[in-house]
């Protein structure tokens, strides 16, 4: 019977990088070019029950890549082992740009070298293409026999992989957005070491916990001034639990909203998602009186997520979730801050006739604010008249621009 694969995480990191140089999302795909290396294996014990992959090294690209290895790519082979004690060559590597992962004609017969070197040989096929909430982008092949002429998918491992890590290796492919990173993450069922510790390292036992928050938060608000947003993120979520602890539930969320923020700062917008998955988790177990309001603050900053990632189609909608919870005769200026950013996206997607619509609802805010204004010091830091003139002015020229168009298509 088969040892179980193991492909350690420098394994896939090393591919992803090397690949990156002839295959990526920064590279047209037209452009996209298939290439190949070399898998450096290690078992432990001859019972051991693990074929471990520990190295990939990238070696050929197109037309570079040939079924027979000369002899002199053989002495590099065995230069390279003489680096690397205990190793062996356990198999290959090769990529499949925009193709899917199978094998051909052609990969079969590179496949027989490896087994008849070690009948344990595999081969790795990596699409950059396929990469999905569900799917890391590769499989691990065997041929069926020495011979080489049918082969089957060998399941494997995965070894040394974080959520973190997995984002520093596709990076290198660019275009993965950080929302895929995180559920194939939680797919695959991978332990993000930051996520760990922000969530669940570090919280203090507490006699006043909501005294503690307060110590908490304030040491966020200097970390923030310092631009040290990885530690803000771990003192702001630790305040978001005493504030917890303490039944201070509206706290709380706006604790987790903020580390959500500090999440942007930090490049690390993965956290930000499982910020909201709590603060919503917070809402439905606990009966908060402001429940639509603070629902559309969690939409409103999923959207800013959403925006740092250039899914605007998404950032769109958490924008139009916000404005159906927010209360349009109170949170004027929450109204108008999620309408003005839903104008962006949707101009930024062609869509000029519900990016007006947008700014309609902007302008109402606006006038909603202006009225208040003279009764309620908060409005007061704020040119809000400048800011309805502007508005005013932009939705005075989309009218004119569609009478324009009509009097056009009449004529």
């Amino acid at each position: 019977m088969s040892r179980q694969v193991v492909v350690e995480y420098e394994v896939f990191k090393e591919i992803c990088r090397y690949s990156s140089q002839y295959a990526s999302f920064k590279i047209p795909r037209q452009k996209w070019v298939e290439c190949m290396g070399y898998l450096f294996c290690k078992v432990f014990k001859d019972e051991d029950k693990e074929y471990v992959v520990k190295e990939a090294v990238g070696m050929a690209s197109g037309s570079e890549m040939r079924v027979e290895i000369p002899p002199e790519e053989l002495a590099k082979i065995e230069n390279m082992l003489r680096d690397r004690s205990g190793m062996f060559l356990g198999g290959w590597w090769h990529t499949h740009p925009g193709l899917t992962v199978f094998y051909s004609d052609t990969d079969i017969k590179n496949q027989m070298f490896y087994q008849q070197r070690n009948e344990e040989g595999l081969g790795i096929v990596f699409d950059l293409n396929m990469i999905s909430d569900n799917f890391i982008g590769f499989k691990i092949y065997r041929n069926d026999s020495k011979d080489g002429k049918t082969y089957h998918e060998v399941p494997y491992q995965l070894k040394g992989f974080t959520e973190e890590k997995l984002k520093d290796a596709l990076d290198y492919l660019g275009g993965i957005t950080d929302t895929t990173i995180h559920n194939l993450s939680v797919n695959y069922e991978f332990k993000d070491d930051d996520l760990v510790e922000y969530q669940q390292g570090g919280i203090p036992k507490s006699s006043d916990p909501v005294a503690d928050a307060d110590t908490y938060f304030k040491k966020t608000k200097v970390n923030q001034f310092k631009k040290q947003f990885d530690k803000a993120i771990e003192n702001i979520v630790i305040a978001a639990n005493l504030y917890e602890q303490g039944n201070e539930y509206e706290m709380a969320i706006d604790s987790y909203l903020d580390a959500a923020r500090y999440s942007i700062k930090s490049k690390k917008t993965y956290i930000a998602d499982a910020m909201f998955d709590i603060a919503r988790d917070i809402i439905d177990s606990n009966h908060i009186q402001a429940r639509n309001y603070y629902l559309a603050k969690i939409f409103y900053n999923e959207g800013l997520i959403r925006e740092v990632e250039e899914n605007f189609t998404k950032a769109a909608m958490c924008m139009d979730e916000a404005l159906k919870l927010y209360d349009h005769k109170e949170d004027f200026e929450d109204v108008y801050n999620a309408a003005i950013k839903r104008v962006v996206y949707l101009d930024r997607l062609g869509s000029p006739d519900l990016a007006n619509d947008s700014r309609i609802i902007a302008k109402k805010a606006l006038e909603s604010i202006i009225k208040d204004a003279s009764n309620n010091e908060y409005y007061s830091d704020k040119n809000w008249k400048q800011l309805l003139i502007d508005i005013t002015e932009e939705i005075e020229q989309y009218n004119i621009k569609k009478k324009n168009e009509g009097l056009k298509r009449i004529a």
